[in-house]
């Protein structure tokens, strides 16, 4: 008989539980899912009003109402696991399903940088059965805030996210084909690598949210990279295969750990150009499964590497290899059930 697994998120969703839910059906869990945000918004008073200010600002009371649901859910479906990320869980109500539900395991998935670790999920943080952190380097410091068990997690590969079976058209190719390609939202240290690559010579495209032109700052040079858009699911894929070089900007705070980037230029079968990330250099060594650059050096390294186009290709594939053998999502899931002594 398989285990149930509950999964505070949408079926489907193109987000971390999303992907979550996917894998542990993957391992042969029988997953079911439930809508927290749907159920603070469910309790908003004032009409649409009021469900868009429950979207921005915590309402104690419209809250507290979706955790008494929670639990009452999961007295109803006793799963043997329920796993979540950084919804608004409140301790207490974690700690009223272990009296209720004793046998039900809580997995928290926090997939971010500490500066976004508040109190009220650190407190739950010290009521669940494991915390799923992105950044090894992070356990310790979780660990002396009170967590009780904390398991190494990375973000790894949704291969239905972004799937190895997406044709891309000749006028497609010609539309995404770059040296460099970005996807990613606007930082400013973004913005000044991309120029520099530019600079260069590099020939870069980048696909961002359309807020990218109004926070740059250097307004007069943006129609040189960027291309007016985001970019999701297949797109993603076309983008990334169509440059020699997907870059990876990994955001200062994220430092020394992985971004989900790092998975999904794999996923993408894509050769990833990545900021310096110390945690995954031993799983994805620099020049054998990966390239990674020091800031001043990335204009140097990426020119360099654009007159190999061969030795990019084949790093590119002993990466994806690397990270399909054991970097899926169904690979963390696997984990997660074993620490919880479930499989």
């Amino acid at each position: 008989m398989s285990l149930s697994v509950l999964i505070l998120g949408v079926e489907g969703d193109w987000g971390l539980m999303g992907s979550y839910g996917r894998a542990f059906a993957e391992v042969g869990g029988d997953v079911s899912y439930w809508n927290f945000s749907a159920a603070v918004a469910a309790h908003a008073r004032f009409g649409k009003v009021g469900q868009r200010i429950a979207g921005y600002l915590p309402i104690e009371p419209w809250i507290l109402k979706a955790n008494r649901d929670l639990i009452t859910t999961v007295m109803e479906r006793k799963p043997d696991v329920v796993a979540f990320t950084g919804a608004d869980l409140r301790a207490g109500a974690l700690a009223q399903l272990k009296i209720a539900c004793p046998k039900t395991k809580l997995v928290l998935l926090w997939q971010d940088t500490l500066l976004n670790l508040g109190d009220a999920l650190l407190n739950c943080m010290r009521v669940v059965d494991i915390v799923g952190c992105y950044s090894q380097t992070a356990i310790a410091q979780l660990e002396s805030l009170g967590a009780k068990k904390v398991l190494w997690t990375p973000f790894a590969m949704d291969c239905e996210l972004f799937s190895e079976q997406v044709d891309i058209s000749p006028s497609e190719r010609l539309s995404f084909q770059s040296d460099v390609s970005f996807i990613g939202n606007h930082r400013p240290e973004r913005e000044r690598d991309i120029l520099r690559l530019l600079d260069a010579g590099v020939k870069v495209k980048v696909w961002a949210a359309a807020t990218w032109p109004k926070l740059a700052r250097n307004k007069d040079r943006v129609a040189e990279y960027f291309q007016g858009k985001p970019l999701f699911g297949k797109d993603v894929v076309k983008a990334m295969r169509c440059s020699t070089l997907a870059l990876n900007l990994i955001d200062p705070l994220n430092f020394p750990a992985a971004n989900m980037r790092v998975f999904e230029t794999y996923a993408c079968s894509a050769t990833p150009l990545c900021s310096r990330c110390p945690e995954v250099e031993s799983i994805f060594p620099d020049r054998e499964a990966a390239f990674y650059f020091d800031d001043a050096q990335l204009s140097q390294t990426a020119l360099a590497l654009l007159k190999q186009s061969e030795l990019v290709k084949a790093v590119g594939e002993r990466g994806r290899q690397a990270a399909l053998a054991a970097h899926k999502y169904a690979h963390r899931a696997h984990a997660i059930l074993h620490a919880l002594e479930l499989n």
